[in-house]
């Protein structure tokens, strides 16, 4: 046509450019879309509607949004036909599936916000995380508020991006203060509510004793749940050590007037070395009814595993597995590294029971016989001042060396 001195009628180069995108041309057919823009055809808006289309179904987010902005200016300086409901929808779900935040704040403020449109919750939903991602706190109170105007019982996947909005801007004290609105509300935020608040104090130190002085303040007109109290206390096992946490602990009934919960314990049994200690903790546990679960037996195991006298540890193991709930396809039973810990005592001390701790242990696989190896071998290293190293002996008087073997 070219050759002939033929021009491109403008319905012509539409169908060009249609026939571009069918053909997955996006790039070439952005660049003919950008050509005709610049003649002084008028283009038609339905055209517009197709870009935007395949655009947000494959991802092409900014020129999507690009091409939105566009549509709305011809809306409302040529007074064109408006974008539909079902536009408006699809964008909005393809900005907050991809959290493409810019795009997703558009369509909000301009359909959204002027109730144009009436998102579905599940949507909304989105629009919350994408804002939590960006540390939009305005777009995500303005979701919360439709959700909550709707009737819409707010649970904890509600809240939590509130916090990490928050914590992304460094202010703490809203970060706590969304914990007692959560505790308000009826819901228990736990360790994993907390994970972007203890981030903060992990990495910034310095902000420990101002977190601390904030839970004060905010117990004065508020109900501060044990889990704000849990994330200080976290981060100072990891800061200052166990004993200074212990210390802190003996304040928690002056911030949270409910006392400490199970998460509480779990943290500081983790951390927890001498017998001692732990009998302390099981003594408040004890008198505050708390009753163990299957991470506070495996923690229990363990210290005592680590003391000269560690027939405990074979007491609590016992209890751990009578306290299995019923139903349950597997009975209670430690975790590899308390396993490890225990079987490395048995050596050194030439326990017969080492045997069946190692057959349930490979019955669950969880331990290999490359750790049995490295077991063995650093029990000899630490009895070897002592009349030489001794494999303890099976029930049939042979050293357990053989026990190493599948």
């Amino acid at each position: 046509m070219r050759n002939r001195w033929y021009n491109l009628t403008p319905s012509v180069e539409i169908s060009v450019i249609l026939s571009l995108l069918r053909d997955s041309q996006y790039e070439l057919a952005l660049s003919k879309l950008e050509e005709l823009h610049r003649s002084p055809v008028n283009v038609p808006p339905w055209l517009l509607d197709i870009f935007l289309y395949i655009f947000g179904d494959r991802g092409f987010h900014e020129e999507t949004l690009a091409i939105l902005k566009y549509r709305q200016r011809v809306v409302d300086n040529l007074k064109r036909a408006p974008l539909s409901l079902n536009t408006w929808h699809f964008l909005l779900e393809v900005f907050s599936r991809d959290a493409f935040q810019p795009g997703v704040k558009y369509v909000w403020n301009h359909a959204v916000s002027s109730d144009y449109i009436y998102p579905p919750d599940g949507v909304i939903l989105g629009v919350l995380n994408a804002a939590s991602m960006h540390g939009d706190a305005e777009l995500a109170m303005s979701s919360i508020q439709v959700l909550s105007s709707r009737g819409v019982k707010l649970d904890m996947h509600h809240y939590e991006p509130l916090i990490n909005i928050y914590v992304q801007h460094g202010n703490l004290h809203r970060a706590f203060y969304v914990l007692c609105i959560m505790a308000k509300a009826g819901l228990s935020p736990d360790l994993g509510s907390t994970r972007p608040i203890f981030a903060m104090l992990r990495d910034q130190p310095t902000s420990m004793h101002h977190a601390l002085r904030l839970l004060h303040d905010l117990k004065l007109n508020n109900t501060v749940p044990a889990a704000a109290f849990n994330v200080l206390l976290e981060a100072t096992t990891l800061h200052e050590g166990f004993r200074v946490a212990l210390d802190l602990y003996r304040t928690v009934r002056q911030i949270c007037r409910d006392g400490p919960d199970l998460d509480t314990y779990d943290i500081l049994l983790r951390r927890c070395t001498t017998q001692k200690q732990m009998n302390f903790l099981i003594a408040e546990m004890e008198a505050l009814r708390v009753k163990p679960t299957k991470t506070i037996y495996d923690h229990l195991v363990r210290i005592c595993a680590m003391q000269d006298d560690y027939e405990l540890a074979f007491r609590y193991l016992e209890l751990m597995g009578a306290r299995t709930p019923p139903g349950s396809p597997e009975t209670w039973w430690v975790s590899r590294t308390t396993a490890l810990s225990l079987l490395r005592t048995c050596i050194l001390v030439q326990d017969p029971r080492f045997e069946s701790v190692l057959a349930e242990c490979r019955r669950r696989r969880l331990i290999h016989e490359d750790d049995i190896k490295s077991l063995v071998s650093a029990a000899e290293l630490e009895s070897a001042p002592e009349k030489g190293s001794h494999l303890p002996e099976s029930s049939g008087g042979e050293p357990l060396e053989s026990a190493r073997l599948p």
